[in-house]
């Protein structure tokens, strides 16, 4: 379910070159932050707190997470921008966003610890809450740097580039003072924290772990430019004799998951024992998608193409396995986000919502994309890219919050630090539109000043959007003229309020009618039905009707497409423009679409 790997990149089960020290160092890191917990959970219940412990916990945040850590990832970040990845956009952006930001948190957290130490007991709720914050914060950036940051950067840092890396790392491992500080915050928060549950790998110097070889050249480099997320991720195995990867094959091994196994053998598939993606969710429970391979020719509609589980890690249990299907739908559970069995979430909140909406959308579109491309290509090959785009859709659906920084972007959630990658300015017109004449021109400026106009401008604030008052377009309806305004809506997400259109009498001037324009897949009733339901005229002839309700319908699988595959600023720029030219259509201002 992955990209066809660079020739260049590690083959399975080899250590990848580019960020291997650094997942080492978040392996250290998680048993760093389970020790603060566990130490933590004891003073909630009442033991007196092990306040040594946290400040030597401190003191290795500081040292080793925002010091040799944070200075090894700004290396991986210089070589991405040296190969040609752009730094104000994507996995690098977001990384480089989430270390001021967790800088804040860290401080506030140092903050409560001291106010602890000079009023006691007093303070610890605050301390707590200001540790919780800080550590939740912790775990969500390290999975979100391995799952689209890391990957990405074992597929575009190969070969030379991976060798050039390492040589800058070795140069950064010969700085004295960072080296120092590094194996004495090690040292420290090992001893501090040493004993069971606790203990921690040691270093006898203060040096990070080597970079593995880098893999030999296999052909030409890759050429500089711009290589997009979901084009580079790649599955990386965890190491093998990690904790994880024992539970993996624990999991792999149990009742649920042999009895789906011996289900798969009677269709001649098997599943892969390598995970396709692995999540640590709340109360320490483990998400695994396994992939399926073998099976019936082809991929069909039904045929499984993954196993999903649940695995208790307190226990060692597995509680479930389920098998994923292909298609447009999803388990009908995923619907029902505040039902019964909507538990656990693949994200908490708001946005976890949000991103299990997401992808009920993109299965839809990947879907629809399999059957136009396997109908006209290969469909081996067409088969390949749905099991990419589906995995990379998992990938999102897990870890993808659209952070502020990350130009996946999200119109409504303010990610982690701020608001939203928001385009400069307002959408440009499409200079291929024809353009209002000055008789046009003064029906629109009466349509803006009138009442109608300043109750819908009054109800589209109340969103968040604003109706320009320059015109789009103007045409005719029956009898009416019909003045198109658009929004100054950039990111879209079904509902968002892309325009106006006001309905005048083109003797009179007088406004009959105003109405918000949404985004989303359902044509507008007004011009479909207003003879009927408003008494108001109806644009085109019926099959210019019928064709504008397809190209809603159709336009918005292809959005989803699009927000899965180039991010939401570029499909919200291109689902605009094939909108605005659809309404030109719609009113016969520009020819029928072949």
């Amino acid at each position: 379910m992955h990209a066809e790997a660079h020739p260049d990149a590690p083959g399975p089960g080899e250590a990848p070159a580019a960020t291997a020290a650094l997942r080492e160092d978040h392996r250290l890191i998680r048993r760093v932050v389970a020790g603060l917990e566990d130490r933590l959970a004891r003073a909630a219940r009442g033991e007196k707190l092990a306040a040594e412990a946290v400040a030597a916990c401190l003191v290795f945040f500081r040292d080793f997470e925002h010091g040799a850590h944070h200075a090894r990832e700004e290396l991986l970040l210089g070589s991405l921008e040296a190969a040609g990845v752009d730094p104000a956009g994507g996995p690098p952006a977001m990384v480089e966003a989430e270390h001021g930001f967790g800088a804040g948190l860290l401080e506030a957290f140092r903050a409560a610890f001291d106010a602890y130490r000079d009023a006691g007991d007093a303070a610890l709720p605050e301390l707590l809450r200001q540790a919780d914050a800080y550590t939740t914060f912790l775990r969500r950036h390290a999975d979100k740097e391995e799952h689209c940051l890391f990957g990405f950067a074992d597929r575009v840092l190969a070969g030379a580039r991976a060798r050039e890396l390492a040589a800058a790392a070795a140069e950064l491992a010969t700085d004295a003072r960072l080296a120092t500080r590094e194996l004495q915050a090690r040292e420290r928060v090992a001893r501090a924290l040493g004993g069971a549950g606790g203990k921690l790998p040691a270093r006898e110097s203060g040096t990070p772990p080597p970079l593995p070889p880098a893999p030999p050249e296999a052909g030409a480099e890759r050429p500089p430019g711009p290589m997009r997320w979901h084009e580079a991720a790649v599955q990386i195995p965890p190491d093998p004799g990690s904790e994880l990867a024992r539970h993996l094959r624990a999991a792999y091994a149990s009742p649920p998951v042999s009895a789906l196994r011996a289900a798969l053998a009677r269709v001649g598939a098997e599943l892969d024992p390598t995970p396709l993606l692995t999540k640590v969710l709340p109360d320490q429970r483990l998400r695994v998608f396994f992939p399926v391979r073998g099976g019936p020719d082809g991929l069909g509609l039904g045929q499984v193409v993954a196993a999903v589980l649940l695995h208790d890690l307190s226990s060692g249990r597995t509680l479930y396995a389920h098998p994923v299907h292909a298609g447009p739908g999803t388990n009908p559970l995923l619907r029902h986000l505040g039902g019964p069995m909507a538990r656990p979430k693949a994200q908490e909140g708001e946005n976890g919502d949000r991103a299990t909406l997401r992808l009920l959308e993109h299965k839809r579109a990947i879907w629809a994309a399999f059957r136009e491309e396997a109908a006209r290509e290969d469909p081996d090959r067409a088969a390949a890219r749905w099991r990419e785009r589906y995995a990379f859709s998992l990938v999102r659906l897990y870890f993808c919050e659209r952070c502020s920084a990350c130009r996946w972007g999200n119109p409504s959630y303010e990610g982690v630090g701020g608001t939203p990658w928001l385009p400069a300015g307002v959408p440009e017109r499409d200079p291929g539109l024809p353009a209002p004449s000055e008789a046009e021109r003064e029906l629109a400026r009466r349509a803006a000043g009138s009442e109608a106009f300043a109750v819908e401008q009054a109800y589209a604030r109340r969103g968040g959007f604003e109706i320009l008052a320059e015109p789009l377009l103007v045409g005719e309806a029956g009898d009416e003229a019909v003045v198109i305004f658009p929004s100054d809506a950039c990111l879209i997400e079904a509902g968002s309020l892309v325009g106006a259109a006001a309905h005048l009498d083109p003797a009179s001037g007088a406004v009959r009618h105003v109405h918000c324009l949404s985004a989303g897949p359902e044509p507008e009733m007004v011009f479909l039905h207003g003879d009927r339901a408003l008494g108001l005229g109806l644009p085109g002839d019926e099959a210019r009707r019928r064709a504008y309700a397809a190209f809603r319908e159709e336009a918005w699988r292809q959005f989803w497409l699009w927000e899965l595959e180039r991010g939401l600023a570029e499909a919200s720029r291109t689902w605009l423009e094939a909108y605005h030219r659809a309404l030109a259509r719609l009113f016969g201002l520009l020819p029928a679409a072949p």
